[in-house]
């Protein structure tokens, strides 16, 4: 809270946000249910094989980040990305539609917004942008970002692209690679794991991502302990797992929200509380209402060094 009253925190928004504002019932919207939701596509628009499915299922099965990566790289390339009419239509038909149904999580990212937390995310959907009515900005929207990044105009920054600008979309091993050495994501990504406070939420395994080990390595090798230290938020389970892995030890701190995943809304709102809703007619008819100058009547109106004591 004290990173949040200085203005040095910045929410970092994962899958496990976007699953949880759908109440969990749209597996596309995670990275895997993504990719898989990618080759049942690819099989139904015949630019994958039943058996090229099929001989991918191990990949897709695993643990293993590479893995994940080889299998997303070859989906994306059989569905045309990142300029192909196929690619673009697939993103469209998983996202374009998506609304969220979970009110107290609602609730707590709108209450974020509202304390005037910046909010970035790594997803492709719009999600954040209709709970809070901020305007998406994308990484490769070099005068957006500034401005966002010097608090002049506020959006939900999209790390890694959003579903209705293919090209951003940040998907495979390629896409991983034009994010390594881009000076200005660079620029952003170092300027925020410096000198802003990071709050993860539903990231899960980001750290391990090529794009977020860069940073983390970056931050290791230069800033050091001079950098401050990143929180993310994690169920109780997770607790002992998250302190253990390598990916996080020096960057960032798990933060226990409760036993279950239901628990981060009530968590977020114990902090960060939504103001109440002004009824439109009463906003509408309190923006008319003619402003009265207040005239000062007495000694301490004035104040006790003004020009008439």
């Amino acid at each position: 809270m004290d990173s949040a009253r200085r203005g040095e925190l910045v929410a970092i928004v994962g899958t496990g946000v976007s699953i949880g504002l759908t109440d969990n019932k749209i597996p596309a919207l995670s990275w895997r249910g993504l990719i898989l939701h990618g080759f049942a596509h690819g099989v139904q628009k015949g630019t994958i094989s039943a058996a090229q499915e099929k001989a991918w299922r191990m990949q897709l099965d695993s643990n293993d980040l590479d893995d994940l990566l080889g299998a997303a790289e070859f989906m994306g390339r059989k569905l045309g990305a990142p300029h192909g009419d196929l690619y673009a239509r697939w993103l469209e038909n998983v996202f374009k539609s998506v609304q969220p149904t979970n009110q107290k999580l609602q609730n707590a990212i709108r209450a974020l917004s509202t304390a005037g937390i910046p909010l970035c995310t790594l997803n492709y959907d719009s999600l954040l942008e209709r709970v809070t009515g901020l305007p998406a900005v994308n990484v490769s929207e070099t005068a957006k970002v500034a401005a966002w990044m010097r608090k002049e105009s506020p959006g939900v920054l999209h790390l890694h692209g959003s579903w209705d600008e293919p090209a951003t979309c940040i998907l495979g091993i390629r896409d991983y690679a034009t994010t390594l050495g881009n000076d200005v994501r660079d620029l952003i990504q170092r300027s925020l794991g410096s000198f802003r406070r990071l709050l993860f939420i539903g990231c899960g395994d980001t750290f391990a991502d090529p794009n977020f080990s860069a940073l983390i390595n970056w931050l290791r090798e230069t800033m050091k302990s001079a950098a401050p230290e990143h929180y993310a938020l994690v169920s109780d389970r997770e607790m002992a797992a998250r302190h253990a892995d390598a990916a996080w030890r020096g960057f960032v701190e798990p933060l226990s929200y409760g036993a279950s995943h239901g628990d981060l809304a009530g968590f977020l709102l114990k902090y960060f509380v939504v103001p109440p809703a002004v009824p439109m007619k009463e906003e509408i008819a309190r923006q008319k209402r003619p402003q009265v100058p207040q005239v000062p009547k007495t000694r301490e109106d004035f104040g006790t060094t003004g020009p008439f004591w």
